[in-house]
């Protein structure tokens, strides 16, 4: 018996992933927008007559917000680099 050789594989595209990549190239500018703009707010509403706990609110927001986006924009960069295809 002639011993037969596998059938090629089949191509399958490889998925690209843009906002991943997105994230992993401009995620530290996303955080420091978000940290910046949260706080803006806040000071906007409380110049706005609100009342001055919106600005604490905007403030702690902003930093709360831009721990959380610049942790997560680190975490992207690593799935990204050990994950995705170069």
């Amino acid at each position: 018996m002639q011993a037969s050789t596998p059938p090629p594989p089949i191509p399958i595209d490889e998925p690209q992933y843009p906002t991943l990549r997105l994230i992993a190239r401009h995620g530290n500018l996303f955080a420091i927008a978000i940290g910046i703009l949260l706080p803006l707010l806040g000071v906007l509403a409380g110049v706005e007559d609100q009342g001055w706990g919106w600005t604490v609110a905007g403030v702690i927001g902003g930093l709360v917000g831009w721990l959380l986006m610049k942790s997560y924009a680190e975490i992207v960069a690593v799935i990204a680099d050990t994950l995705l295809p170069q």
